[in-house]
This record gives C-alpha cells, sequence and structure tokens, in this order.
C-alpha cells in the first residue's frame, strides 16, 4: 500500500494541533503546571510545521524545506523542555537555544546556501532523534514507583520517534537523490505515518502523567496535614487501625506516642500563630527524622501528634521518645531573630496482643501524656505494664 505524503503532513498537522489545543486548555485551568505550557507550545510548533511542508510555490524552498524544518525542530526542544520542567529538573534555556541555532545554520547551509539534500535530511534526523532520546532518558531516569510505568510507557514512545527518524535517513542515505521517488514507497510512508501517531501517543501521555500528579495532589490534600505535611487525624487512623489489626493477627508488639508540645499557647500569645506554626513544623520534621521510614507518625489535631511503631515493646518505644525529647529541647529554632524554646510531653502504650481496640490505647497513652504534663512537662511517661483493653 503507497501512502501519500502530503496526506501524512496533513494527519500530522491535524493531530498535532488537536493535541496542542488540548495541551493548553488543560494548562489554563492548571497554570502552576508549566509544563502543560511548554508541551502545547512543541505540539503548535510540530503542527506549524507541518503544515509548511504541503506548501508548494516559489517560495516552497524557504517554506518547506526551512521553515518547516526549523519549526519541527523547535517544536523537539520545547517538548524536551517541557518534560524536564514537568519534573522540576533545571532547565537548560541557554543550552536549548544554542542547539536549537547551531541546527539552524546547518539547515541553512544544506538548504540554500549550498542546497545538499541528503546532508539536510541527516542534519534534521539526527537532531530530532538526539532530543526524542534526550527526552527518554529524562522519563526513564524517574524512579518513583507511582510514576515509574507511565513515564516508561511515554518514555519508550520517544524510543520509537527516534528510530522511525533514524529509519527515514537510512532511507534517504540509500535512495539518495531519488528520495522523493522513494517517498512514494510504503516504507517512508510507514515511517511518517509513525510520526504522525506519536505525536498522539505523546500528547495521551503528557495528559495521563498530569492526571495522575492531580490525583496525587488531591489524595495528598485529604490525607495529608497542609502545615506539617504529616498525616492528618483521619488518615492516621485508618492507617493506625490496619498496623493494629495487623498487630493482633501476627501477635507481634507495637507501641503508641501521643504527644503534645508544651506551653503552645504561651508561643502563639508572645511571638504570634507564625511562630506557633513554625514551631509546629519544626518539630513534625524533626520528630520523622527521628522515626523509622516504617512508623506512622501524624497530627492528632492542634499541638497534639500521635506516632505508632509497630514491632516496637514499650522498652524500644520509651528510648525513641526519650531521644526525640532530648533532640527537641536542643533544637535551634529561630523567629525573627528569638530562639524558639520547644518541649514536648510524651505518653507511651505498648499495645497488647489482645487488646479489643485502638481507641483503648490511645485513651490509655493520653492519660499518660497529661500525667507527664503533670509532673513538669518536658518528659516522656510509659506504661510500665501491657495496657488492659
Amino acid at each position: 500500500m503507497i501512502l501519500d505524503i502530503d496526506t501524512l503532513f496533513i494527519v500530522t498537522f491535524l493531530l498535532a494541533a488537536m493535541v496542542s489545543v488540548a495541551l493548553l486548555l488543560l494548562w489554563r485551568l492548571n497554570k502552576d503546571i508549566t509544563a502543560l505550557c511548554y508541551w502545547a507550545a512543541g505540539c503548535f510548533f510540530w503542527a506549524t510545521g507541518a503544515a509548511f511542508s504541503v506548501l508548494r510555490g516559489p517560495n516552497r524552498i524557504i517554506l518547506e524545506l526551512l521553515l518547516s524544518n526549523v519549526l519541527t525542530c523547535a517544536g523537539a526542544v520545547f517538548l524536551w523542555i517541557g518534560t524536564r520542567s514537568f519534573f522540576g529538573r533545571p532547565i537548560p534555556a541557554r543550552l536549548a537555544a544554542m542547539l536549537l541555532s547551531m541546527e539552524f545554520v546547518l539547515l541553512l547551509i544544506f538548504t540554500v546556501i549550498v542546497p545538499n539534500h541528503l546532508m539536510r535530511i541527516i542534519a534534521l534526523m539526527l537532531f530530532l532523534t538526539g532530543m526524542w532520546i534526550w527526552c527518554a532518558l529524562d522519563l526513564l531516569r524517574i524512579s518513583h514507583w507511582r510514576i515509574r510505568t507511565l513515564n516508561g510507557v511515554l518514555g519508550y514512545v520517544f524510543l520509537v520517534n527516534a528510530g522511525f527518524n533514524l529509519m527515514r535517513a537510512a532511507i534517504t542515505v540509500s535512495s539518495g537523490p531519488l528520495f522523493y521517488a522513494a517517498a512514494t514507497s510504503s516504507l517512508i510512508g510507514f515511517t511518517f505515518l509513525g510520526g504522525a501517531m506519536a505525536i498522539l501517543g505523546l500528547g495521551i501521555g503528557f495528559i495521563l502523567m498530569t492526571t495522575e500528579r492531580l490525583q496525587d495532589e488531591l489524595q495528598q490534600a485529604a490525607t495529608h496535614d497542609a502545615l506539617t505535611g504529616v498525616l492528618n487525624r483521619r488518615a492516621f487512623r485508618a492507617q493506625a487501625e490496619r498496623a493494629f489489626a495487623s498487630a493482633r493477627r501476627s501477635g507481634k508488639p507495637f507501641s503508641l506516642l501521643l504527644l503534645d508540645l508544651d506551653h503552645f499557647k504561651r508561643i502563639n500569645d508572645t511571638f504570634g500563630h507564625q511562630a506557633g506554626d513554625e514551631a509546629l513544623c519544626a518539630f513534625a520534621e524533626l520528630a520523622q527524622q527521628v522515626l523509622r521510614q516504617g512508623d506512622l507518625f501524624g497530627r492528632y489535631g492542634g499541638e497534639e501528634f500521635c506516632a505508632l511503631l509497630p514491632d516496637t515493646n514499650r522498652d524500644d518505644a520509651w528510648a525513641v521518645a526519650e531521644r526525640l525529647r532530648i533532640e527537641l529541647s536542643n533544637l535551634e529554632t529561630q523567629h525573627q531573630g528569638h530562639r524558639l524554646l520547644i518541649t514536648v510531653s510524651i505518653g507511651v502504650v505498648e499495645g497488647p496482643v489482645g487488646a479489643d481496640s485502638l481507641d483503648a490505647i490511645i485513651a490509655e497513652a493520653d492519660k499518660l501524656l497529661y500525667c507527664a504534663k503533670a509532673l513538669g512537662r518536658n518528659r516522656v511517661e510509659i506504661h510500665r505494664e501491657p495496657a488492659k483493653a
């Protein structure tokens, strides 16, 4: 089957234009994701380049061969910049401008100054191939398990597109000056069709990655405290209930810590609520450094926090709580030139295997917490025997 190249350019133009509009509309709804704007610009340049490729007339060399190629290269650069922007990587604007300028000079030389069809195609295909491989590497380097699969698929789409470009370059080299005769072959038509489908695949991939990020942000907002970034009360309780049920099934011990900052109202009244917020954030950050990766930690309300330590008996939990208490009292936290003295009182309970509910253990820890408050604050109180259900 012979595929008409001009028709494929028109298909590419339509697909790239639609993807560009879709990305631009999505960016207008989520302007904090600037990658969408870069991707939309890249698809727009790609669409414009495809449109110029089918123009005919006295200025065909400038419009079809030079301007269309330069616009296509610009589109590739913007897609690469958008990919880096999406993952918060530095945007090498100078490097991008330099690469695009060098490619423009090469295309100008081989199109207008010293016309050489073979060298022009090689210069264009190698530039695009390099950009697609660069985009693929940026995507495939992502190791976060939540997005590894989707990014990997999109990375391979870039690699497949790079393969189409290399195939097109190889066919051009083999056909020499008979390129436009070769362009009527099914093989070269297949490479152009592959490029058209690639832009659709990339657009879908960009939209899916953005959707996944928005879902993660919603999930983060629903389960984490907006100020400190730790689990909120609802999410902590949900995960703690699962950990409690797991401990009952396995028969392994766990310990629960209830923590409350001392004289927190005094900090707010003396230095203002911003100082209180800074104290909460400093404590939450320190607690996450002291606790293990598998421990649960959340803000239970106000200046009160809760931690659940799986596979931990009360003596080990007491050691963790005491270390946290000491490190917090030695923490240098400044607010507008004033040192904030932050201390914490902690109640520690080992959850018994036969406990009927998590609430009973939290209630026991609460009693110990207020016992620590009554005995002078800045101390750890521990239940010497496993709590009764």
